[in-house]
């Protein structure tokens, strides 16, 4: 048995809940992310700088556009969770390790079906 802290399990509970899934598949996706991140690291640095540039510059121009997305967010649903969604896929987008790496794998893939053309 692996000995964890309390905001580690805490993590992973919250994870869990989140995803929908068990305490186990979120500790076994976290790894299988994070090893695709390592090696993505280690054999395809300029890949990854590319990625992170393109990515930082569209995440800052959706910043700028922030709030013409959520008063058009109020036109659709005058709804407060469809706000506080988006303002979590947001926040997401910019703190995420897992989501960032898994956009990366979508970024890779695109770009090497461009190349196919």
């Amino acid at each position: 048995m692996i000995e964890v802290s309390d905001d580690f399990g805490n993590e992973m509970n919250r994870l869990a809940e989140m995803t929908n899934i068990t305490i186990g598949e979120a500790i076994e996706s976290g790894f299988k992310n994070s090893h695709f991140l390592k090696k993505d690291l280690l054999y395809g640095k300029d890949n990854f700088s590319n990625f992170i540039d393109e990515y930082l510059l569209v995440v800052g121009s959706l910043d700028s556009y922030q709030n013409e997305l959520l008063i058009a967010i109020k036109e659709i649903n005058d709804s407060n969770a469809i706000e506080h969604v988006f303002k979590e896929l947001f926040r997401l987008a910019n703190e995420d390790i897992w989501l960032l790496n898994k956009l990366f794998q979508v970024y890779k893939q695109s770009d090497s079906l461009s190349n196919l053309l």
